[in-house]
């Protein structure tokens, strides 16, 4: 566009002008002990419902593991799962393994259900940054749509047995 004119061999720069924005200053030791911390340990729990979806995925009978340093909640739940399941090899399927698969897909829902429920409040707080905000939110939308996914285990695990 600039062929044949004045500014043909120049450069232009053009920039606009941001008002009503002021910088803050952060204490980050701070901002990590009330916002890094809480988000990197919902982190790790959303990679390990995450790991359990994977898992099922591969095979619904099969015994869940996770990697360490998952959090205790998920561990207990895998655990208590992994036993009903352990059970079940032993006296084979049953009606009564069925409702016991089906209350532990129930378990891990509300788990995630309260995970949820806990990190809300941090991504509603306006001294979050925006990437965090959104790394959050979600955070929150893939724990919540492990209703949905429980829900679908649960349809296949009827379909097997």
């Amino acid at each position: 566009m600039s062929k044949g004119t004045r500014f043909e061999n120049k450069t232009r720069r053009f920039c606009y002008r941001l008002s009503g924005n002021e910088w803050i200053k952060v204490n980050w030791k701070a901002y990590n002990e009330k916002y890094g911390k809480a988000y990197v340990a919902n982190e790790r729990f959303v990679k390990g419902v995450i790991h359990v979806f994977e898992q099922w995925g591969d095979d619904l009978d099969g015994t869940i593991d996770l990697a360490s340093g998952s959090p205790r909640r998920l561990e207990s739940w895998v655990q208590s799962h992994n036993a009903i399941l352990s059970q079940a090899h032993r006296n084979g399927s049953s009606r009564s393994f069925l409702e016991k698969y089906i209350k532990s897909t129930g378990n891990l829902s509300r788990l995630c259900t309260a995970e949820a429920n806990r990190i809300r409040p941090l991504s509603r707080d306006r001294n979050l940054t925006d990437f965090l905000r959104n790394e959050t939110e979600s955070q929150i939308y893939t724990l919540e749509s492990v209703k949905d996914g429980c829900r679908y285990v649960e349809n296949l695990i009827y379909q097997i047995r």
